[in-house]
């Protein structure tokens, strides 16, 4: 059963707070000069094919850029056929869920997860079952446990593989493999939230597992949002040809085509002149430095004797494990009294677990900014041991 409790448990927050949970880009990252020479050379085209629908899959020349972009990040060809152009992640998830589900349609889940993706799937009615996690990711063993009992297959399994949101930790290329040959086995679809699979700062990232869409069972969306800006509003699903047909054929699109046509024309531009892949690089450095002075104010200010924590190698967050008699639910409400926030964990639980973990965001303060939310909530911390 989906956690009653997640449509309440968030709180409102003043602007003048430091919101630890917000999991953003700073504006004094977001790259208006290169948005700014994109659009005049975009502009300068004066090409009238931008202002009308466009094809309902997206704009075939963005595909293709799209493709040798991600071939380049990926290290494995992609190809402009296995495209379909959204705007960004959260509407694919909405797409996938109106498309490929009904009402009372069962669905896995990891059990710590985005959280607004579990009110997305509440929203449609799913019956979203967790399956349990531990510190390199979702556990294929436990999955297929789950799989054996169950006497229909769950239509879909979400899971963020990549510096996952909440816990950081990546899935393996052998869970990876696992999983897709389970979902080839049982007949359900992974649909796979890849928004942090190219933030990876340390270490060396798992391939993403849009490598396996060739069997058809399974689905990758990605987005600009993380890597450039989420106010481009621009995204894509990767997936075999018989999943594509879904979309392609989908209502919404035989209606309104491409849906963001225009902006996926600029795009294109910075994708072809090499914008995009210089950003990411300078990008990935300045989140590198946040995620390294998060972690020794961590260090400095936080009660360690009591706290623990996984230094991430990539992604936006912080994952900390409290003293079990801490209720980070009920610490959050003590925070926003003194101005500050963060994520308790029961928000990222479909079963509403994880009361004494909370998840901290290093991308969207200032670095005083930073410092000063993380040293307040140390401070808070130390009252409570």
């Amino acid at each position: 059963m989906l956690n009653p409790n997640l449509q309440t448990t968030q709180i409102a927050y003043s602007d003048d707070m430091i919101n630890l949970a917000v999991g953003q880009p700073a504006l004094s990252i977001l790259p208006t000069e290169m948005m700014s020479q994109a659009a005049i050379a975009f502009a300068q085209q004066k090409n009238p094919e931008y202002l009308n629908y466009g094809k309902e899959e997206g704009d075939g020349h963005f595909r293709q850029a799209l493709a040798n972009f991600l071939t380049e990040q990926y290290g494995f060809p992609s190809a402009l056929d296995e495209f379909f152009v959204t705007a960004g992640t959260s509407q694919s998830l909405m797409l996938i869920c109106t498309l490929m589900t009904q009402p009372g349609d069962t669905i896995l889940v990891e059990e710590l997860t985005y959280f607004l993706a579990l009110n997305l799937f509440k929203e449609h009615h799913l019956n979203a079952i967790p399956v349990s996690m531990d510190e390199n990711g979702l556990d294929p063993d436990a999955l297929e446990k789950i799989l054996k009992q169950m006497g229909k297959p769950p239509t879909l399994l979400y899971i963020i593989p990549s510096y996952q949101n909440p816990t950081t930790v990546n899935l393996s290329n052998e869970r990876r493999q696992k999983v897709v040959d389970l979902s080839q086995q049982y007949g359900f679809t992974v649909v796979s939230d890849d928004v942090y699979q190219m933030l990876g700062y340390e270490g060396e990232t798992p391939t993403a597992i849009a490598k396996h869409i060739a069997g058809d069972s399974v689905i990758s969306a990605g987005t600009f949002s993380k890597i450039l800006a989420p106010g481009v509003r621009l995204g894509w699903i990767q997936a075999g040809p018989e999943i594509l047909k879904k979309f392609r054929k989908s209502g919404l699109v035989a209606s309104s085509g491409s849906l963001n046509h225009y902006m996926s024309g600029q795009i294109r531009l910075a994708l072809e002149q090499g914008m995009q892949t210089a950003y990411l690089q300078e990008l990935k450095q300045v989140l590198n430095h946040r995620l390294n002075l998060m972690d020794r104010t961590i260090q400095d200010h936080f009660p360690l004797e009591t706290v623990s924590y996984t230094k991430p190698e990539g992604g936006y967050f912080f994952w900390l494990r409290l003293p079990e008699h801490i209720d980070t639910c009920v610490l959050r409400k003590e925070a926003v009294q003194r101005g500050l926030g963060f994520t308790a964990g029961p928000l990222c639980s479909p079963s509403g677990q994880h009361q004494n973990f909370m998840r901290l965001c290093f991308t969207f303060y200032t670095e005083d900014e930073v410092v000063d939310g993380v040293k307040r909530i140390g401070e808070l911390l130390k009252e409570k041991v």
